[in-house]
């Protein structure tokens, strides 16, 4: 059951702010979440205490502002117990810590911008910037602080605005509410209810803001950083990736809520009107691009909060989204979407199981992330993924080879899809994937990792969501010779562990903690080698501990296995005879050691404890030249066809060597063959 929640407010009746909200509990509902066909909801991260605004980090980690003055960071879908800093406010009301943002270049300088409520007799707000520790990326630099605009009134506690951005033109845009005092958006001697725009640097007005604002007239000395006004209590907004559209969300009065379109100089209207209006009445006012009336009822609602754009890195939506506008509504526990070729306005989730939106994002996999204050949660609603799998389900993971956008598909163990996602933007090496309860939830994940001719990126995509839970390089970032990755309990903490190889180069393998993301091993599994390492994991010498596999990339099929325990080196032999030179794939399959020649006929064999062999046969016609890849699910072995023809899979069962499945992972059509795992 999902907790029905409304919001009261002492001041009117009509709720202003997601932070001057008393949420109660008024009864249970049976309703679930309503989502379009093919969509679902579900916890990204919980813990967190009245949350109010959040940003994702390139890096994946997101910053979450609390009402009472932490900015908090999740990382693994996991909140951190030490908050990136935390501000003294006063949080009476609407005030408190109620808007952040990361600088465009957040990555190389590591600043991170909040808005929040300074306590006194006069409490104001202030816009300072912070820089993250570069011996721990997760707090703030001691002393860091640099206050960038201060001194905006809190007048009455509510209407603080709160929202900061930045635009491609690299200034962060300010986004303030009128105090409670409405006449203070249809004056420049005030920077309430205005947007300003201001260098980062320093916080004074950007080169280039306009010098008059409809219907106002000519900026006044001291107000040079109002970049538009005529706005009530703006505390969210959204910059589209690409054009640098900016879109306001406006909380309104006693009718209407508004989206409007940010616009150098312009003067939205309040409080002289609210929602829509003839131009010829208002000429000098700018009018929205969408409001909507309050109420219940459908594309109704008292409260719009939280803004974004689909244009992600790694879609996850089907392309009819892309481009699309989501935003909130508070009250009534909705998200509405806005179309972007037609302007229509529909209902795209209703009935959120976290019932309190207050602001929305993207995560790294595409998925729409939406923040709860009320309970404090992040839910993500993903697309493709099917619905809940019990703790122990083992998934089979296929990524696309060279030469087709890089994609990764996940697969229930009766063979339906689970999810698909867009592994890594504009990249079309091929995906290697391996599998593992990377997340210690019960469920196989998914992790992925570049083939040549890309940065060393690995990626975990958790296996009950789809959605992104860890993204890093394992080698040097200038590295451009390809992984290939697997997955095992290395550390014997009950967590699956990264494993990963060099594709080309010296056979450098890597075992990164599942848990913390330490590196927990490194060495070079053929000394003096050059051709690169593919790699597996299994427990080869029956010690309860995963071993890592290793084979080698080119040329003779040498595999070698290395103890979990001490890394120390406990078998080492050549699946195929020594004229072949085509390099072996490996796996660990019913106990066994799995060895598939990556190169000429598709030839598998399995190798029991002792070195014997148990099985010998061709996955796909001999005459095929491609060779195979090959994976593991249990006493479940897993060939993918290799480069030469289509995304061709089979499953064998890894005792008798019996033939249980055959399937075409993509589109038939699909070149380059796959990557199991």
């Amino acid at each position: 059951m999902r907790l029905f929640r409304r919001a009261t407010e002492a001041r009117d009746s009509h709720s202003t702010s997601h932070s001057h909200l008393r949420v109660e509990q008024l009864e249970d509902r049976l309703t679930p979440v309503t989502l379009p066909t093919g969509f679902t909801e579900s916890v990204f991260a919980s813990g967190l205490t009245q949350p109010t605004a959040m940003v994702v980090a390139p890096d994946g980690r997101i910053f979450v502002a609390e009402k009472e003055g932490a900015l908090r960071v999740v990382q693994n879908q996991t909140v951190l117990p030490t908050p990136f800093l935390s501000v003294t406010v006063d949080d009476f009301s609407e005030r408190g810590l109620v808007g952040v943002t990361l600088d465009p270049n957040f990555q190389s300088n590591g600043f991170v911008y909040v808005y929040y409520t300074v306590p006194g007799t006069n409490p104001f707000n202030r816009v300072s910037r912070f820089t993250a520790s570069t011996t721990n990326p997760n707090v703030a630099a001691a002393g860091s602080e640099r206050i960038l605009v201060d001194n905006l009134p809190s007048t009455n506690g509510n209407h603080n605005g709160g929202a900061l951005v930045f635009r491609p033109d690299g200034m962060l845009y300010v986004a303030v509410g009128e105090a409670g005092v409405p006449a203070n958006s249809q004056t420049l001697n005030n920077l309430l209810g205005k947007i300003l725009r201001v260098n980062p640097a320093t916080g004074a007005a950007a080169a280039g803001n306009p010098t008059t604002i409809a219907g106002l007239g000519t900026v006044p000395a001291g107000s040079e950083r109002i970049w538009a006004a005529g706005l009530r209590n703006p505390f969210t907004m959204a910059v589209q990736p690409g054009t640098g559209r900016l879109f306001i969300n406006d909380v309104g009065g006693g009718k209407f809520e508004e989206v409007n379109e940010g616009i150098a100089g312009a003067n939205y209207g309040w409080p002289d009107t609210e929602g829509d209006f003839n131009q010829q009445s208002f000429p000098n006012f700018t009018r929205p691009i969408y409001a909507y009336a309050h109420g219940q009822g459908p594309l109704q609602g008292n409260t719009i909060a939280g803004g974004a754009f689909y244009n992600p890195s790694v879609a996850m939506f089907p392309a009819e989204y892309t481009g699309d506008y989501f935003f909130g509504e508070f009250i009534n526990g909705r998200i509405y979407l806005r179309d972007n070729s037609t302007g229509v306005v529909t209902t795209f989730a209703d009935d959120l199981t976290g019932g309190s939106p207050v602001d929305l994002d993207l995560g790294l996999s595409g998925q729409l992330l939406y923040l709860d204050i009320g309970s404090g949660t992040i839910y993500q609603i993903t697309f493709g993924v099917s619905g809940p799998v019990a703790p122990g389900t083992q998934l089979t993971a296929v990524g696309t080879g060279p030469g087709v956008a890089s994609q990764v598909r996940a697969f229930n163990p009766d063979g339906s899809i689970r999810f698909t996602a867009s592994a890594y933007a504009g990249y079309s090496g091929g995906v290697r994937v391996g599998t593992g309860d990377v997340t210690g939830d019960g469920v196989e994940d998914v992790i992925t990792g570049t083939g040549p001719g890309a940065p060393p990126h690995v990626k975990v995509f958790d296996g009950a969501t789809g959605g992104l839970v860890r993204s890093f390089y394992a080698y040097d970032p200038g590295f451009l010779g390809g992984l290939f990755v697997s997955a095992g309990d290395v550390t014997g903490d009950g967590r699956a562990d990264i494993v990963v190889g060099t594709a080309r180069g010296a056979a450098h393998v890597k075992a990164f903690d599942g848990v913390t993301g330490a590196e927990v091993r490194s060495f070079i599994a053929y000394a003096g080698f050059g051709g690169g390492v593919t790699v597996a994991a299994g427990d080869v010498d029956g010690d309860n501990r995963a071993d890592i596999i290793t084979g080698s990339a080119i040329g003779p099929a040498h595999v070698k296995a290395f103890s979990g325990v001490n890394g120390a080196e406990v078998r080492s032999f050549f699946a195929f005879p020594p004229g072949y030179l085509g390099g072996v794939s490996v796996g660990f399959a019913g106990g066994g050691i799995v060895a598939g020649a990556a190169v000429g006929p598709p030839h598998v064999k399995v190798f029991n404890a002792d070195l014997s062999e148990r099985l010998s046969f061709f996955a796909f016609p001999a005459t095929f030249p491609g060779g195979v890849r090959v994976a593991e699910s249990g006493n479940t072995l897993l060939v993918g066809v290799g480069p030469g023809a289509g995304p061709h899979l089979k499953v064998f069962d890894a005792l008798s060597g019996a033939l249980t499945g055959s399937f075409f992972a993509f589109d038939p059509s699909t070149p380059g063959g796959i990557f199991v795992g």
